[in-house]
């Protein structure tokens, strides 16, 4: 008896087994495929199995075939007799170039049918191929051309009997127009012309391109090589909704602007990203274009990665009302009078104005880009101190300025934006949060990761308490110069209670750098610890023995502050050296990693963006160190500064009134001086950008000068020959 139970048992332990494997992976046996249920349809997946026709073995009742990648050429008129449920069919991606005509006679259930990576040429496509297919929603016929036969049209016989059709996928054919057949589609609203590799060539859309196709609401255009746009091409499509031209880098903004022209007010989203060349220089936005989508519906704008500029002075007040979402990433904007007309963007709820991701700055070699351009100022938006562009902008959720390379902006720039809830100013070069945020009471999110914040200031951490007391925030502050020393102390303990209560996140700590000096820093994974061992540090000694030592050492003092003050850059450059790690070497026996260190106040950028860098790095094959390029973001400036200097052959300074006021600036020029007189290399090279009284100058570049180690920018007349000077400098 014991033994007969236990192989009951046994045999009911096995059909469970079997039935849990069952429901949990409803898996069925259709060799080669992989067959299962899913919400009441069965799907047979075939995809990638090299084969050459549709296998016999699958289920009559079978309602998807995924059959994408195989080396099926041709389909016959009785390649799916035995499959006649089907809904879904792909067969993408294989060598099909021949259809026999009652191929698809019996799939009246067919809604999905995807041909699309094949080598099917429209023309031969049978006018009743379709016929049957009168359920059909979805077809994609794109990446199919690849020749460059004038007499390719478009399919329209073949596919005119798809009464139920809404959605169509085709390559792109170079002058060519969607015939009349087009018109009997009364469902087709959603059209995308696209192809891979580079196949999809339309090159110009005419009036007549898009003539039978009233009905379209979405259209797609990507990457087929646009060049132009007849003025109103989109005049007949009555209820459009979505346009994205994306990825047609010859259309440029005149382009849109000739397929905004009589736009149906229905717009409600254009897409337009990478439709500039992409060494195009000082884009602008202007009235026309914006004129063209007053009286469109239009909520969201996408214009990434088009190197823009500014926007026409009044532009922005013919956008209209309804827009709440903008994205500009990867543009070129500067601070101009087109600011001003943000205000009357009152809807706006999410804009980014992220800039370029990657470290370097996108400096783009004239010769590269032929195309004259009327704009002579064309900077990284880096400035913005004027004041509060934004100021208007009380519905705004979203605000993305990442990557922009700011250094400095009005304390009022984000006055009044009281629906902020998400702020992101990161990989920037921001060195302080001087805003006031007290009135951002939906702020979720402050991202400054990548800038050069050593901490908060006890008014702001108050400010995000405040805040936090009503619902949970992140503060990123990763990636920054945080200062391990007893004057940052409080902010460190504010990280300490704040993350103790909850209510605000820092994210992930390991990615948290703080410095006890300009080299030694630790991970603040373990923020507790470090500032327990921080209070520990900077206790104060009592107060009598302070003032016993202090009189003590007043007379010392005294004596050492002439010889210290008289020798501080030197001594600044001893500890910077020494510290890094930079030992003096002979000029023979160094490998230099830059043949110069451009030193420059902001003021200058545009001379050392727009004429130096072009003239030197792009004509002459240079490399140069350009602080804003080049040093290491969130490691302390005064190691960048002596890196540069040690790593660069000459050190370049664009000496002007404002190079003078700048405290890094004069800072650069005594480390660079100070390594001339230790080393005996040649270090200092001055270029004069104006005349500036003698006693206004430094003694250490008044030796320069008078030593002849400067060249004089000529403001006026030929400059050929200070171009040939300074190259030959920078090259004995």
């Amino acid at each position: 008896m014991r033994v007969q139970f236990h192989n009951e048992l046994w045999t009911l332990m096995l059909l469970a087994s079997i039935a849990v494997v069952n429901v949990v992976f409803n898996q069925h046996l259709c060799p080669p495929c992989k067959c299962f249920d899913s919400n009441g349809s069965f799907i047979a997946n075939c995809s990638h199995k090299s084969l050459d026709r549709v296998p016999s073995s699958l289920p009559n009742y079978t309602k998807e075939l995924l059959f994408s990648g195989n080396n099926v050429t041709k389909l016959s008129n009785d390649s799916f007799v035995t499959i006649p449920l089907l809904t879904r069919l792909d067969l993408s991606n294989n060598n099909v170039s021949l259809i026999e005509t009652a191929a698809f006679a019996n799939m009246s259930n067919l809604r999905y049918l995807s041909l699309q990576g094949n080598n099917l040429a429209y023309n031969n496509l049978s006018s009743s191929m379709f016929q049957n297919l009168q359920n059909l929603t979805v077809l994609y016929l794109n990446n199919n051309i690849d020749t460059d036969d004038a007499t390719v049209e478009y399919p329209s016989d073949a596919i005119q009997r798809l009464s139920s059709l809404t959605t169509l996928y085709v390559d792109g054919l170079k002058d060519k127009i969607f015939a009349s057949g087009f018109s009997k589609l009364n469902n087709l609203i959603n059209l995308t012309i696209e192809s891979s590799n580079k196949k999809c060539d339309m090159y110009n859309i005419t009036l007549h391109t898009f003539k039978y196709l009233p009905y379209l609401e979405h259209v797609k255009i990507i990457q087929c090589n646009l060049h132009f746009i007849a003025q109103g091409s989109f005049r007949h499509q009555h209820h459009l909704k979505t346009l994205d031209l994306s990825h047609n880098n010859a259309l440029t903004f005149k382009g849109v602007t000739h397929a905004t022209h009589g736009i149906a007010s229905s717009l409600e989203g254009l897409f337009i990203d990478e439709i500039v060349h992409p060494y195009a220089i000082c884009v602008i936005i202007t009235k026309e274009f914006c004129k063209n989508l007053n009286r469109t519906s239009l909520t969201e704008l996408h214009a990434n990665m088009n190197r823009v500029t500014v926007f026409q002075a009044g532009a922005l007040r013919f956008l209209p009302k309804s827009l709440k979402k903008v994205y500009l990433k990867g543009n070129r904007f500067e601070y101009d009078a087109y600011v001003r007309d943000i205000s009357s963007l009152v809807g706006l709820e999410v804009v980014d104005l992220g800039g370029y991701a990657n470290k370097k700055l996108p400096f783009q070699s004239l010769a590269d880009f032929n195309q004259t351009s009327t704009c002579t100022d064309c900077t990284v938006l880096g400035n913005i101190s004027g004041g509060d562009m934004f100021k208007s902008l009380s519905q705004l959720q979203t605000l993305d300025l990442s990557a922009n390379y700011i250094n400095n902006y009005s304390s009022i720039l984000f006055s009044n934006m009281s629906s902020l809830r998400e702020l992101i100013i990161s990989r920037n070069r921001i060195y302080a949060l001087r805003f006031d945020i007290s009135h951002m009471k939906n702020l979720r999110l402050l991202q400054c990761s990548g800038n050069e914040l050593p901490g908060l200031t006890e008014d702001f951490t108050t400010s995000l308490d405040k805040l936090s007391d009503h619902h949970k925030m992140t503060v990123d502050l990763s990636q920054n110069p945080i200062q391990c020393t007893c004057i940052n102390l409080p902010f460190l303990s504010w990280m300490v209670t704040a993350k103790a209560k909850g209510r605000i996140s820092f994210g992930n700590l390991s990615e948290y750098d703080c410095y006890y000096d300009e080299v030694h820093s630790v991970i603040l994974d373990d923020l507790e610890k470090i500032v327990a061992d921080l209070n520990v540090s900077c206790q104060s000694f009592p107060y009598h023995f302070i003032f016993f030592v202090g009189m003590s050492l007043v007379v010392l003092v005294t004596l050492l502050c002439s010889l210290l003050y008289r020798f501080r850059w030197k001594l600044k450059y001893l500890y910077y050296a020494a510290r890094h790690g930079y030992h003096t070497t002979h000029p023979s026996n160094h490998t230099f990693v830059f043949d110069a260190f451009v030193s420059f106040a902001e003021e200058d950028r545009d001379f050392v963006v727009n004429e130096l860098l072009v003239k030197l790095e792009d004509e002459s094959d240079m490399r140069l160190n350009f602080h804003q390029r080049d040093f290491t973001p969130g490691r302390p400036i005064a190691h960048n500064i002596i890196e540069a200097v040690k790593t660069s052959k000459r050190t370049l300074v664009i000496l002007s009134r404002e190079f003078l006021k700048s405290h890094w600036c004069v800072h650069e020029l005594q480390m660079a001086h100070m390594e001339s007189v230790s080393t005996g290399r040649d270090v200092l090279l001055i270029v004069m950008m104006e005349h500036i009284p003698t006693n206004k100058i430094p003694v250490e570049i008044l030796y320069h000068i008078q030593s002849d180690s400067y060249l004089e920018y000529p403001l006026e007349g030929e400059k050929l020959m200070f171009w040939r000077n300074l190259i030959g400098c920078l090259r004995d």
